[in-house]
């Protein structure tokens, strides 16, 4: 199957993806400022090598994943390995958990602020 590439491909971009994923794994956003290139671009190039092609093994994995704000957001790498699974969601007793242990924190932060002398605003 031959690949049909869009009109103004720039072939050195391609090669600076390329080498940008062999040295690390990296996000969409991180391998596009690196090569200069727009997000959308990236993940084409993404799609395209990562598309099992019969006979030939994958050229692109997910070698990580990294919490992104409320996400979890996949790191590319050069190989072909399995990617790793997906980090499962929380469940409602582990944010719960989370939340009162963040909120004991802040109180403890407070009563340690006000038994040095600093008064809340």
């Amino acid at each position: 199957m031959a690949i049909k590439l869009r009109k103004g491909f720039n072939p050195a971009a391609m090669k600076g993806f390329i080498v940008a994923i062999q040295k690390r794994p990296k996000t969409v956003q991180t391998i596009a400022e690196e090569v200069g290139v727009q997000d959308t671009t990236v993940r084409v190039w993404l799609e395209l090598f990562r598309a099992p092609v019969p006979g030939q093994p994958r050229l692109i994995y997910i070698a990580d994943w990294r919490k992104t704000a409320q996400t979890w957001t996949p790191m590319y790498m050069w190989g072909n390995e399995d990617d790793v699974p997906k980090p499962r969601p929380l469940t409602m007793a582990e944010h719960c958990r989370n939340y009162r242990r963040r909120k004991s924190l802040l109180i403890e932060r407070k009563t340690d602020n006000e038994s040095l002398g600093y008064l809340p605003r």
